[in-house]
């Protein structure tokens, strides 16, 4: 697997990711066990956190290839 593919995976990754832990913490969340809910919003961030990293990655790929070649 070549670097941008694996950069794009690893965004749908965390992104997944992020929106199943957003569903269950808003889950556990609803029947009052807050400190679970609490620990997994924060695991939630961190996969954005992960997300926005891979992307970063990913955009710094492209300008260096982009400028290998001009």
């Amino acid at each position: 697997m070549n670097r941008p593919r694996l950069y794009l995976t690893l965004i749908i990754l965390f992104s997944l990711l992020f929106m199943a832990l957003i569903a269950a913490g808003s889950h556990l969340l609803s029947i009052n066990n807050k400190l679970l809910a609490i620990a997994l919003f924060l695991f939630a961030f961190a996969s954005a956190i992960g997300q926005m990293a891979s992307l970063a990655l990913f955009i710094r790929y492209k300008s260096i290839q982009q400028n290998k070649k001009g």
